[in-house]
């Protein structure tokens, strides 16, 4: 009897033994970048997704963001890849291209929700994380950007609010309005900060480059007038603060009310609700020649394919990407939005403490208004050519209109630009 009985004990070590072994036996490995903040949340949500999937361990690596695709390329190089990665947009189709990445479209057909998945995540998200017509990452977030604008000066001017309908000639109208000068002469409060040439160029209707024929588009009207408008809200209108006007004022103006209109995005929602001592709000980006519209912005997360442990990649990557917690835990802190249109459009991220009363908006122009950027799979290439003579454009000293500057560049942008189709 007392042998039995020892048998039973021991085997039930065993067993617990067993089961122990299995909790550690699969550990995937993901690289990341984030913030403080949101690194404190990632593992909020990592330690979440473990014990909801006993069996499966999280090993973060977190690269800072400044050298995040030189280790991780380097990784892929030595054959230590992640299980998984973050990827920064404009290096997707890098590693899409170069077969790093697991094709997802059949383990999101052979998923029970994949259908509602297709549906319910942000088409913009799944655009930019798809190359040649194939799914190779999700969407872990979204984001657009919008115009933040002080009411309190409004109010003051007696202006209007800007309404979703505005136009870039209404922006300069009431940037104009908006810009004020001591006794002196001397500038103490402008209408508007920076403005993105790209996202003016999306309104026009243009792109740096056609798919199709892979011709450069930098000297197209829709590309130059997007670079010139944008220049001339310091040099032409001076609505905008030149260099050295905003190296005086120092800081965030905005937040310090020097100016009225800023260029900004949703991660911004908790740092003006904490620092700004004006009422504020926000609006979608003005129309321009092709109407509303503007780029989607997110975070792709990629599956390796060399990864040992495919199924249970996945099922962290659905964890990420498509599980309502998982998604709900991200959207809680601001930084950025859901993948998922029911969770932005829903209570937990629209009735975040940190919301503006127009986020509706912003979610509106994600879903109807942004569409994905095209990228190359050599776009450092391709901006190292373009970015110097953007920069020079916007000095103050420079007399050089954009489309001299980008004549000059066109041959040199072309040649590299038929390099990234290659792949």
């Amino acid at each position: 009897m007392r042998l039995r009985a020892f048998f039973f004990a021991c085997l039930a070590v065993l067993s617990l033994s067993v089961l122990t072994l299995r909790a550690e036996d699969v550990t995937l490995k993901i690289t990341i970048w984030a913030s403080d903040e949101g690194l404190s949340l990632e593992q909020k949500i990592f330690t979440r997704f473990e014990e909801t999937h006993p069996g499966i361990k999280i090993k973060v690596v977190y690269i800072p963001w400044a050298n995040y695709n030189d280790k991780l390329l380097t990784m892929v190089v030595a054959n230590t890849p992640p299980d998984l990665m973050w990827i920064q947009i404009d290096k997707f189709p890098y590693f899409a291209s170069r077969d790093v990445l697991v094709d997802l479209d059949p383990l999101i057909d052979q998923d029970p929700e994949g259908a509602d998945m297709r549906k319910t995540i942000f088409s913009g998200g799944l655009q930019f994380c798809a190359w040649k017509g194939k799914q190779y990452a999700l969407p872990r977030d979204c984001c657009c950007w919008f115009i933040a604008y002080n009411k309190d000066l409004f109010d003051k001017e007696g202006l209007p609010y800007p309404q979703e309908t505005w136009t870039r000639d209404d922006y300069v109208r009431i940037a104009q309005r908006l810009t004020k000068k001591d006794q002196n002469g001397l500038y103490t409060q402008f209408g508007s900060w920076w403005y993105d040439w790209a996202e003016v160029m999306a309104s026009n209707g243009g792109n740096l480059f056609d798919p199709n024929t892979h011709e450069a588009k930098i000297t197209s009207p829709e590309v130059i007038e997007a670079m010139q408008w944008c220049a001339d809200l310091s040099k032409k209108y001076h609505v905008a603060p030149r260099d050295r006007e905003s190296n005086a004022f120092g800081g965030d103006l905005f937040q310090s009310q020097r100016v009225a209109m800023n260029f900004a995005g949703p991660w911004m929602f908790s740092t003006y609700q904490k620092n700004c001592k004006f009422k504020w709000d926000i609006v979608n980006l003005p129309a321009g020649k092709a109407g509303l519209h503007q780029y989607f912005m997110g975070l792709p997360i990629g599956i390796s394919r060399q990864t040992e442990h495919p199924k249970e990649a996945w099922e962290f990557l659905r964890y990420l990407c498509w599980d309502k917690e998982a998604q709900s835990m991200q959207a809680q802190i601001g930084l950025a939005t859901p993948s998922r249109k029911d969770l932005a459009y829903g209570d937990v991220f629209v009735k975040q403490p940190a919301a503006p009363p127009h986020i509706g908006l912003y979610i509106k122009a994600m879903d109807q208004y942004a569409g994905a950027r095209m990228y190359t799979t050599n776009w450092n290439e391709l901006m190292s050519t373009l970015q110097p003579k953007i920069d020079l454009l916007f000095l103050e000293e420079n007399n050089q209109t954009a489309e001299q500057l980008m004549n000059e560049i066109l041959p040199k942008f072309s040649r590299k630009l038929k390099k990234s189709f290659l792949y």
